[in-house]
């Protein structure tokens, strides 16, 4: 697995695969940041799963994020006549 530590170099960087892969906590640290909770996320690790170096080559797929469970669902089209999402 890759890991990307948060410091002053890489703060840019960090934040945006944070906001990827995680964005719920992504807006929780900046909210808790805004509140003056925190000072930051300076020595945070990200350990990126081995999907993610292959996501970067494949287009994306349209999703949406789950609350109740949890998880990423790819939509599916509806064959029958007339169905409405």
């Amino acid at each position: 697995m890759k890991k990307i530590v948060c410091g002053p170099e890489n703060v840019k960087a960090f934040n945006g695969q944070m906001k990827e892969l995680v964005p719920e906590f992504h807006a929780l640290a900046k909210q808790l940041h805004s509140a003056g909770l925190i000072n930051g996320l300076r020595g945070a690790t990200l350990e990126l799963p081995p999907f993610t170096e292959q996501a970067a080559i494949e287009q994306p797929k349209a999703s949406r994020y789950c609350k109740a469970c949890g998880h990423w669902h790819i939509p599916l089209e509806c064959t029958k006549q007339g169905a409405t999402a």
